[in-house]
Parts: C-alpha cells; sequence; structure tokens
C-alpha cells in the first residue's frame, strides 16, 4: 500500500486535468483493504474511490483522500466445456482482460474492446457498447465495506444492472470497494453483431466471422470516431444516452423525423445523444481550452491539454442547456464529476 500527500492527479485521470488531492493511497494487494480499517482517517469525508480514472472528472483540487484500486490477479474458478468462469482483480486493466478472452476464445465482451479502465470499474457502470453490455456475462462482484472493512459479495441480480447504472452507483456510491468480479463466459457462444457498423464490417469478409474479426472490427470503429485519450485528454462519451416514453418519441419524432432512437421495450426509447448534440450544432465547437470531438459529438476533450475541470464542465452544462431548450429532453453526463 502506498500513501503520498499533496499529491498530483494528472496522471491518473483520462482528461489530463492539472488537479491534486491531499491525500493518494493505492491498494495494490487485497491485504491492503484490511489494512485500511486501522486507518479510519482514510475514510472520513471527504473521499474518493478511484479507478483506472478514464471516467471521472476533477472540477478542481480535491480537498480529501484519493483512494485508487490496483489490485491484479486472474484465477480460473471453473472451466467446462461449456463456459469458463473466472475472478479477476480489480485493478486489472479492462482491455486486457477482453484480450485474454479473445485469446481463449471466450464470448461475452468482444464487443467491449478497447474501452479505456479497469476491471473494478465496469460493473459500477455497467460499461457497454456496440449491442453489449457487460452486465451480461458478471455473476458475481467482491467487495469491502468501507465503514466496517466487512467482506462481502452481491449476485448479479443484486447488483441491480440497468443501463450505464448499478446499485454501486447509487445506493452504494462511494460505500463499498470493488475487490475482484467473478465473470462467466460462453465457448460457444454467437457474435453479437447487432450494431449496424460492425456488420458492414464483418461482411466485407469472405469467410464467417471470429472473435478475434469482430473485437478488430469494433476496434476499428472505435478509432475512427474515438479520441485516444493517451493523445487527447477525454473520458470516452461524457454523456448518456436519454431514455423517453412512446408519448415523448411521438412529439419527438413530428418535430425531427430524422431523430436516431432505438426501443427498449414497448414502452421505453433510447435517443442518441451523439444525434442531439451534432443536430444543435456542437460537433467540434470549442470554448477556451474545452471542445467536443469533430468526429464524435458525444466525446469531450481537452482540446488543448490545458483545460480545467472547470472549462470542461462549463462546455457541458451549456450542451445540457441547449438541447433542454431545443428538443425539451434533459442529457446527463456518464461521467463522475468529483
Amino acid at each position: 500500500m502506498r500513501i503520498e500527500r499533496d499529491f498530483p492527479l494528472q496522471p491518473y485521470n483520462s482528461f489530463g486535468i492539472n488537479a491534486k488531492c491531499s491525500v493518494f493511497v493505492e491498494i495494490e494487494d487485497i491485504l491492503d483493504y484490511r489494512l485500511l480499517i486501522d486507518k479510519p482517517k482514510i475514510f472520513t469525508p471527504p473521499y474518493y474511490i478511484l479507478g483506472g480514472g478514464n471516467n471521472s472528472l476533477f472540477k478542481s483540487d480535491f480537498e480529501g483522500n484519493i483512494i485508487k484500486i490496483s489490485n491484479k490477479g486472474l484465477k480460473v474458478l471453473e472451466d467446462s466445456p461449456e463456459f469458463r468462469i473466472i475472478e479477476v482483480g480489480a485493478g486489472e486493466d479492462w482491455n486486457d482482460l477482453v484480450n485474454y478472452c479473445i485469446q481463449n476464445h471466450l464470448y461475452g465482451i468482444e464487443n467491449l474492446i478497447d474501452i479505456p479502465g479497469n476491471v473494478g470499474s465496469a460493473p459500477i457502470q455497467n460499461i457497454g457498447a456496440y449491442g453489449a453490455e457487460v452486465s451480461t456475462v458478471i455473476e458475481k462482484v467482491h467487495f469491502f465495506e468501507v465503514k466496517t472493512g466487512k467482506k462481502g459479495s452481491f449476485t448479479n441480480a443484486e447488483c441491480q444492472f440497468s443501463y450505464r447504472n448499478s446499485i454501486f452507483k447509487n445506493d452504494y456510491r462511494q460505500q463499498l470497494i470493488i475487490s475482484s468480479v467473478i465473470f462467466r463466459l460462453a465457448k460457444n457462444g454467437q457474435l453479437n453483431t447487432s450494431y449496424g457498423d460492425i456488420n458492414q464490417t464483418l461482411n466485407k469478409l469472405d469467410r464467417t466471422p471470429t472473435l478475434k474479426d469482430l473485437a478488430h472490427a469494433v476496434s476499428q470503429i472505435r478509432a475512427s470516431k474515438l479520441p485516444d485519450p493517451k493523445k487527447i485528454g477525454n473520458a470516452g462519451s461524457f454523456f448518456k444516452n436519454p431514455i423517453v416514453n412512446q408519448e415523448k418519441l411521438n412529439d419527438l419524432l413530428k418535430e425531427h423525423p430524422n431523430i436516431i432512437y432505438y426501443p427498449i421495450n414497448n414502452k421505453e426509447f433510447k435517443l442518441a445523444a451523439g444525434w442531439l448534440i451534432d443536430q444543435a450544432g456542437w460537433k467540434g465547437k470549442q470554448i477556451e481550452n474545452a471542445a467536443v470531438h469533430s468526429k464524435q459529438a458525444l466525446v469531450l476533450i481537452n482540446a488543448t491539454g490545458e483545460a480545467s475541470g472547470e472549462e470542461i464542465m462549463q462546455l457541458a452544462n451549456s450542451i445540457i442547456e441547449d438541447i433542454k431548450r431545443k428538443y425539451d429532453v434533459v442529457l446527463e453526463p456518464e461521467v463522475n464529476i468529483v
């Protein structure tokens, strides 16, 4: 376990915001969780539990404790002809896990390749992309309670997964430290090619596509639309796709017949937030050091490398206000604002 004071956070957030925290604690081993209970001041508010830093925006210096989760490890718990169950440390890199699954012909998360972040953050956000969500392959999530240090776990159902959401993001926000995630992955699954761009890419092949082919297609699509956070500071999609009912959708279609939407069930529909922002004229627009990416309107970027968290938030709030005014739809940040 590492403890530092007055610690710079710029290398630990994908926006590249030049902020610092009062105390930085890095958990590098599972035993560190219990040791933290002997240091109760670590969890005296304000504190913030940080994973890979790819979904956090620091508005300014954080006058409190940052607890960085970095414990690693991958263990096979069960292996059968139909599936493999693995337990993965919260600090493992998400993309390393996706590549492990592809190499071992395990189906379920190949559509989620190249999503930056750590494994422990995946269930909190119920990360998803290109027609897939991580909740479909999570069997259990292990955690420690912040206040007591008590170990616990939630089954998939107990995690209360929904679109970009979970019990960790609501009822237990910043109250639990995820230590590991258990995944059940199929060995004879079917490729999820429901996303249009994936189909177009795979149809160019003169053979039946493989897991590796699908992952490569997703990587190509992501690279063509999303900036690399190692080169341009960003956190991927900044906003959630808003969900509306049939009545609201009908009203929108009357004025905007080309609006892009996806049915969730018989009563709810997901609007493409990127389309709304693009049509409102925000794509590529820059205000001071913050901007909307020129290829994907859902992505806000640290355009000059010098943007503050406040500048990113001012841009985000301007977009939220404009979309509300033009479409009577409220956009919500997908990024955690700290």
